[in-house]
């Protein structure tokens, strides 16, 4: 299922390299405060490809991701497993994408109930009700669309710091980064 949230969540140039950094760089520090040092070097090395990347793909991009998003989808999640945190922080820091995914999925079932009969068909439709696709309707630029969603990620994200079980630990790594 993050796989596809992720690849969903792409559908403005750079959106997905933010989104994906947001959560990884959350994610790397709740690793950091737990201490699993192997871990925190490969999403660090993740980071630092997601940082490689993102000015290509900035709005107007010159390079997609194409395969990428789902490879983002895949780490993230495996990232969430293993990181140690607790659920409901990695739920809530993902918390964007899950919930665009969702409300997608619903609505193609509304427009379309013969999905129920093939829900791998569910995946397929095209259409325009994702987040992003709302917000360029109602008459935001590709850019102010893409800081929006940037802006609710690192909220959730700050609201995951606050509900993880290693708050006292991120919180004291932000102030000694800082």
């Amino acid at each position: 299922g993050m796989i596809n949230v992720i690849n969903w969540v792409g559908g403005v140039d750079g959106l997905n390299a933010s989104i994906s950094s947001i959560a990884a760089g959350t994610m790397l520090l709740f690793v950091l405060a737990s201490g699993n040092i192997p871990l925190a070097i490969i999403i660090a090395i993740y980071l630092g490809g997601l940082a490689g990347v993102f000015p290509y793909n900035y709005n107007p991009a010159k390079i997609y991701y194409g395969v990428g998003d789902y490879l983002n989808g895949y780490l993230l999640a495996i990232f969430a497993i293993l990181g140690g945190t607790r659920w409901s922080a990695t739920l809530i820091l993902l918390g964007l994408p899950i919930l665009d995914g969702i409300l997608v999925v619903i609505m193609r079932i509304k427009s379309d109930p013969t999905l129920m009969k093939h829900p791998w068909k569910i995946l397929q439709v095209s259409d325009t009700n994702h987040l992003h696709h709302r917000l360029i309707a109602a008459g935001y630029s590709r850019k102010t669309v893409m800081a929006i969603e940037i802006a609710l990620m690192l909220v959730l994200s700050s609201i995951a710091i606050y509900f993880s079980n290693v708050r006292e630990d991120v919180v004291a790594l932000v102030i000694g980064i800082s």
